[in-house]
C-alpha cells in the first residue's frame, strides 16, 4: 500500500512544474554561491573565513529555511489537490468539531469559576 502511494506521489510530481522550478533554483543559488564570490548564502563577516563553523552553521540554516518555503509550497499543492478532488472533507470535519467544542468550553470554564466564588 505504502509503495503504491509513493509511486502515485512521485509519477504526479514528475508531471508538475514546481519541482523542475524549485530544483533549478536551488541548483543555480548554491552553485552560485560555492562558486562565485559575489553570491553569498547568509551573513557575511569579513573577519571569519570562509570554513569556519560559524559560516558553514549560517549556510546550512539559510538552506534549511528555503527548503522549508519549499515543503511548504509542496504540501500545499496536495491540500489543494485533495479539496479539488473531494477528500479534504475527511479531515477538516473532525478538527472544526474539536475546535468548536473547545470554543464552548472555554467560556463555562470562567463562567463557572465565578459562580463558585460568589
Amino acid at each position: 500500500m505504502f509503495l503504491d502511494i509513493l509511486k502515485f506521489e512521485l509519477n504526479y510530481h514528475r508531471k508538475q512544474y514546481l519541482l523542475y522550478v524549485l530544483s533549478g533554483t536551488f541548483f543555480i543559488l548554491f552553485f552560485l554561491a560555492t562558486t562565485s564570490p559575489n553570491v553569498q548564502i547568509g551573513d557575511g563577516v569579513a573577519n571569519v573565513n570562509i570554513n569556519s563553523p560559524y559560516t558553514i552553521m549560517m549556510v546550512v540554516s539559510m538552506i534549511s529555511a528555503f527548503s522549508m518555503f519549499a515543503a511548504i509550497a509542496f504540501c500545499s499543492n496536495a491540500v489543494i489537490r485533495d479539496f479539488e478532488l473531494g477528500t479534504g472533507g475527511t479531515i477538516s470535519v473532525s478538527a472544526h468539531k474539536e475546535i468548536r467544542l473547545c470554543l464552548r468550553t472555554i467560556p463555562r470554564l470562567f463562567t463557572d469559576h465565578h459562580r463558585h466564588l460568589c
